[in-house]
């Protein structure tokens, strides 16, 4: 199974490293594909972002289309919609990835 993280969940507000910290959770603990979508035009710069943060290790890879998959994001399309990834909402998000 897929799990999908919007992008845009490791720009601030949010925390790169809560991302991280939700990637490593998904793949290690639950046995998930973790991938991340981005807008289009902008794979690039999410990769950099996130390998500059350290936020790649548990990263599949980085898609600019829609996947089949449980989606986590503050914006359309998203099956768990947060405002924010940081230390207020990563309980409450590793605890909906514990529901999976």
């Amino acid at each position: 199974m897929f799990l999908v993280l919007q992008a845009t969940l490791s720009e601030p507000p949010s925390s790169v490293h809560c991302f991280r910290d939700t990637s490593l959770y998904a793949y290690v603990f639950k046995n998930l594909d973790v991938i991340t979508s981005c807008s289009e035009g902008a794979k690039d710069l999410y990769w950099h972002w996130l390998k500059k943060h350290g936020a790649m290790d548990f990263i599949e890879d980085i898609v600019e289309e829609e996947t089949n998959g449980f989606v986590i994001g503050d914006g359309k399309g998203a099956n768990f919609q947060i405002p924010k990834l940081d230390e207020g909402y990563l309980n409450v998000v590793i605890g909906r990835i514990n529901e999976l």
